[in-house]
């Protein structure tokens, strides 16, 4: 009998030992974080992104207000004339410069992959954009008499500390070269 009891009282030992264990490991944990929070400038400042992200929630909270304001105004028969008019002129317009698309691409004698090949002959770098353009109309879709069809293109050139963009007007007719005109990056940033 005596040696179940001397089991209990080990036991009940044991636990006390851990329960004492646990209380000094955790007591200076939870004190060394409540110290740190109270001198942590943090605490007292916000961040910089939690700035940020307020006065982007700010901004987006404005916007919304706005686009509640004009769909408020859209109902009304006014806003709403005002707008059918103004899709009416931007439909419009877009069939303005279909046509005169149409036209450049009827009038023009060689292709856009041709253009690109006498521009990199003239300055060779890496084509960043190439598009048919008129100048001189009489009416969308009827160039002038003395009206003009090209290919601008434009090339980057030169190393990265020192591009070099160079505008190419080709002669959609003959493919004659008709301006070259170049920017440094530079230049072009002072603008």
């Amino acid at each position: 009998m005596s040696l179940p009891e001397s089991k209990g009282f080990k036991f009940r030992g044991n636990r006390l030992l851990l329960i004492l264990a646990a209380f000094v490991l955790v007591v200076p944990g939870v004190a060394f974080v409540v110290s740190t929070r109270a001198q942590t400038p943090g605490a007292q400042e916000p961040s910089k992104e939690y700035q940020a992200g307020k006065e982007a929630g700010a901004a987006e909270a404005r916007r919304r207000e706005e686009r509640e304001r004009e769909m408020k105004e859209e109902r009304e028969p006014r806003f709403k004339a005002e707008l059918a008019e103004r899709e009416r002129r931007e439909q419009i317009e877009l069939s303005a410069k279909a046509t005169m698309q149409a036209a450049l691409v009827s009038l023009a004698k060689i292709s856009m992959d041709q253009a690109i090949q006498i521009a990199t002959s003239q300055q060779p770098g890496k084509v960043l954009a190439c598009s048919l353009v008129g100048e001189h109309w009489e009416a969308p879709g009827k160039l002038a008499k003395d009206g003009k069809v090209l290919y601008h293109t434009i090339i980057i050139s030169g190393d990265e500390a020192n591009p070099v963009t160079t505008h190419v007007l080709i002669n959609a007719l003959d493919g004659t070269v008709i301006k070259t005109e170049r920017e440094e990056r530079g230049k072009e940033r002072s603008r």
